[in-house]
């Protein structure tokens, strides 16, 4: 029989205090979201002013993910990337790395898949 598990107030109480959500708490620390909002009420966590704090964090979250899909859609994509149908790999890796690190990376998925072109075609040749 497994035993129950021991959360550690101290943790749950800094995690809300720095504006995590009771789901985002109870998903990280591996417990139950309504053992998170009992440890929340108990510490008096859920006053207006911490309420208002929580949305604030949020609200600069979802900037900030605005901020990001709004660079990613500025991305100047090449054509040869656009045709070689690697647009998705390029936004990514340049999102990461920067353009010159997607190209590079986009230039060796294509080595890779011109030769395992060339490798089908001469298997098929051999048949």
């Amino acid at each position: 029989m497994a035993g129950r598990k021991i959360v550690d107030e101290a943790a749950v109480v800094a995690m809300l205090e720095a504006g995590a959500t009771p789901l985002e708490v109870a998903s990280t620390l591996d417990v139950s979201e309504g053992h998170t909002r009992r440890i929340q009420t108990r510490h008096k966590l859920d006053t207006p002013a911490i309420r208002e704090r929580l949305e604030a964090h949020r609200a600069a979250v979802a900037e900030r993910c605005r901020q990001g899909l709004a660079e990613l859609r500025a991305l100047k994509v090449p054509e040869w990337v656009k045709r070689a149908d690697l647009e998705s790999d390029y936004r990514d890796t340049a999102h990461n790395f920067g353009e010159e690190a997607a190209a590079r990376h986009c230039r060796s998925l294509l080595r890779d898949q011109r030769e395992m072109e060339a490798l089908d075609a001469r298997l098929r040749r051999a048949a």
